[in-house]
């Protein structure tokens, strides 16, 4: 992939001078740095999906609840659910099936165009 970045001086001097230290382009030092970073996104399922629930967040500009993690949101569901009567949860996985098989639906459906 070809990405063009744009750094402020102080982080293009910064980049250019650990990549001469390295012995390395300015461009390979970037794509290790990106590698580096996503390199636990690579192997941990959790984390990806920890890092794409963050990227709806910030994309929408709207966070459920501000700063909270998701694993400290899914930590309060799971409070949350332990609460809750058999009836409750029943009626909770209808609402959820009912949604699944909605999407499912939609998304078997053909798009207009």
């Amino acid at each position: 992939m070809d990405l063009t970045l744009r750094l402020s001086s102080e982080y293009e001097d910064l980049l250019e001078q650990e990549a001469r230290r390295e012995g390395i382009t300015p461009d390979a030092l970037a794509a290790r740095i990106v590698e580096r970073q996503l390199a636990p996104l690579a192997s941990d399922p959790v984390a990806r999906m920890h890092a794409r629930l963050r990227a709806w967040q910030e994309k929408d500009g709207v966070r459920l609840f501000p700063d909270t993690p998701a694993s400290a949101l899914f930590a309060r569901w799971d409070e949350e659910s332990a609460g809750m009567t058999d009836e409750e949860r029943e009626c909770e996985e209808r609402i959820w099936d009912d949604v699944v098989t909605n999407l499912q639906k939609r998304h078997s459906e053909p798009t207009e165009r």
